[in-house]
């Protein structure tokens, strides 16, 4: 679902992070961040300039956060998640039909 409002931030964040959301988040997909250069594009932003391209390409990085899959039980604690009837997603009407 495409909210037509600016996102509003609760919390303080950093210019950067703010950046790089609202460009990943472009309502318009041909100037959404990445839709030219692809992950290349995204990793030049000025959010990634810590971090360590070729390591991370190496996999060296320990990643910052591990979700806890059981038994094969996904871990969702990191994630808000909404409940949406199938007629407020994003399909199409005759997806949404078929359904």
């Amino acid at each position: 679902m495409i909210f037509p409002d600016k996102e509003k931030y609760n919390l303080e964040y950093s210019d950067e992070f703010v950046d790089i959301v609202e460009k990943l988040l472009s309502k318009n997909p041909a100037t959404r961040l990445g839709s030219m250069n692809d992950v290349h594009e995204v990793l030049e932003h000025p959010w990634f300039k810590s971090l360590n391209i070729e390591d991370l390409e190496a996999q060296k990085i320990e990643p910052p956060l591990k979700p806890d899959v059981k038994n094969n039980q996904v871990d969702f604690k990191y994630f808000n998640m909404k409940q949406q009837s199938v007629a407020d997603s994003f399909m199409p009407p005759e997806k949404v039909q078929r359904i």
